[in-house]
């Protein structure tokens, strides 16, 4: 039977926590970027129950997979019944990046009304694993809840070996050999989750590869939630001086997966990235389906984008008319159907999908009085 879970208490954490805490007492909100797929959860949890129980704090933890509020009023009667007398309220969004689901969106405006009618009971502290910045919908006007911004980086090697032997180890009674623990330490790159999943292994094999099914999933699941120009740059390190001025490749510094001499923080993640994913990230026809490198981009367009992107692939770097995409829209009885608003605005939708998936806005180019043309 497993012991109770220790938390770690790594120099990481205890410094950026007394950052959090100071800027609570300061009466000002905090908000938390940590790399993706990392020990966020358990990082808020601990930061809850210290302000918990140390200080004049009461962390209200709020989820929108499990408390959902149609309107305002909603938010604000959970608020006001977990409001405890003589004790300021922080609302805490451990999973900040359920947020900007086009269903939760309103929550942001939901809780800047509340703090602003409570300021003087009521803060919030927010976390996510994303560059959230970007899209958030008017996020200049929520003034209240974004005045402080930290990154939580990956930790170091002392921290990793430190969450290593004073939690995993007790925690599964299980005793690591040294190569075995030097091993773990240098694959994990920084990452507690990679670290205890190898460690896992370990626990219940007596062995540990890095071509473990369970911890090749871990780094395809991290590798997965690079965007395509992140994947770019960390396959294009340390000669990333193009990429210096990009949003990007500051994220990555923030939270760590770049190192001051621009080298991948994670080489067993880079090495992954470099033979999984595609350099040069372009479209191509597989089947019936469009992959970008291995991914399946088919299942996320409709019908007729699908019919549209194509339609246009077929002919790359050549005029794909308004006639041409109707027909592949509607194939019978194009004439009656044929809407060039229609047509423009699938066309929209589909070059807004490339783009979020890291193809250039290029990539489907408008044609002035003509239609399209898909720029390989």
């Amino acid at each position: 039977m497993n012991k109770p879970y220790i938390f770690v208490k790594s120099k990481q954490y205890e410094e950026h926590s007394k950052i959090w805490l100071k800027w609570l007492n300061y009466d000002e909100s905090v908000v938390i970027t940590f790399p993706y797929l990392n020990d966020r959860a358990i990082r808020i949890k601990q930061f809850c129950d210290y302000i918990k129980d140390n200080e004049y704090y009461n962390p209200i933890i709020f989820d929108p997979n499990t408390d959902f509020f149609d309107e305002y009023i909603d938010l604000k009667k959970y608020v006001d019944k977990n409001h405890q007398k003589d004790k300021k309220s922080i609302m805490v969004i451990p999973n900040g990046d359920s947020f900007l689901l086009p269903q939760n969106i309103k929550y942001f405006e939901y809780l800047e009304r509340y703090r602003t009618e409570n300021i003087a009971n009521f803060n919030t502290l927010m976390a996510f694993e994303s560059d959230f910045q970007t899209k958030v919908p008017g996020i200049l006007t929520y003034t209240l809840l974004f005045q402080n911004l930290d990154f939580y980086p990956l930790y170091n090697n002392l921290d990793v070996e430190r969450f290593i032997d004073s939690c995993l180890t007790p925690t599964w009674d299980v005793q690591i050999p040294v190569v075995i623990s030097k091993q773990i330490l240098e694959v994990s790159g920084g990452s507690f989750w990679l670290a205890k999943e190898a460690v896992r292994i370990y626990r219940d094999s007596g062995s540990f590869n890095t071509l473990n099914p369970a911890f090749v999933s871990k780094l395809n699941s991290i590798a997965s939630t690079l965007s395509p120009n992140e994947q770019k740059i960390l396959l294009s390190t340390p000669k990333l001086h193009k990429f210096h001025n990009s949003r990007d490749y500051t994220y990555l510094k923030h939270i760590g997966y770049l190192t001051a001499k621009d080298e991948c923080a994670s080489p067993l993640l880079l090495e992954y990235i470099r033979s999984n994913y595609s350099v040069d990230h372009a479209l191509r026809i597989v089947g019936e389906d469009i992959y970008l490198d291995k991914l399946n981009v088919s299942i996320m367009l409709s019908k007729n984008e699908n019919a549209i992107l194509k339609g246009l692939m077929q002919k790359p770097n050549e005029p794909f008319t308004r006639d041409e995409i109707a027909k592949v829209i509607w194939e019978e009885n194009a004439e009656d159907r044929y809407s060039a608003w229609a047509i423009d605005q699938a066309a929209k939708r589909l070059r807004d999908k490339l783009v979020k998936l890291g193809l250039p806005a290029t990539t489907i180019k408008s044609i002035r009085g003509v239609g399209y043309e898909y720029r390989s």
